[in-house]
């Protein structure tokens, strides 16, 4: 069974390496938080929010199960009157993201860590976003690590 409060603290650990970095798009630590209700609110303040997502289980054997502690990384920003800028600030998110995440050990608590990835979202947003010209990219992070059950 997961750890009560893992994904929590894999969300928290996300936010903590997220704010090691130094965003070109002037993002500030302090606008890199865990959000839990990021889609009950009309608009997402500018940032970077991590969003723990429900976890999942693969097979259990020898009293050990894999599991899968998941996370969406969603940028957001006022939407770039020069595209050209938008889309740039958008890749380098998404490429700062991944080689801060992707095939890393990134748990700090003593877990039985297996390996981070990254891969690109298929979320949809919400379509009230959209209308307040907000620039909206998201990363799915997702952390395996081996319990004891």
């Amino acid at each position: 069974m997961a750890a009560e409060d893992r994904h929590l603290t894999h969300a928290d650990r996300v936010v903590a390496v997220l704010q090691g970095i130094t965003w070109p798009d002037g993002i500030k630590s302090d606008e890199i938080n865990r959000r839990e209700d990021l889609f009950t609110s009309m608009a997402p303040s500018r940032g970077i929010h991590v969003i723990p997502m429900e976890e999942q289980f693969g097979n259990g054997v020898a009293q050990k199960t894999d599991v899968r502690y998941r996370v969406m990384v969603v940028r957001v920003m006022p939407t770039d009157t020069h595209q050209r800028a938008g889309l740039n600030y958008r890749s380098r998110f998404r490429n700062l993201t991944r080689s801060a995440l992707h095939e890393q050990r990134i748990m700090t608590d003593g877990s039985c860590e297996i390996i981070t990835k990254i891969k690109p979202s298929t979320m949809r947003f919400p379509e009230e976003w959209r209308k307040r010209n907000l620039d909206i990219s998201a990363i799915e992070a997702t952390t395996l690590i081996r319990e004891l059950y």
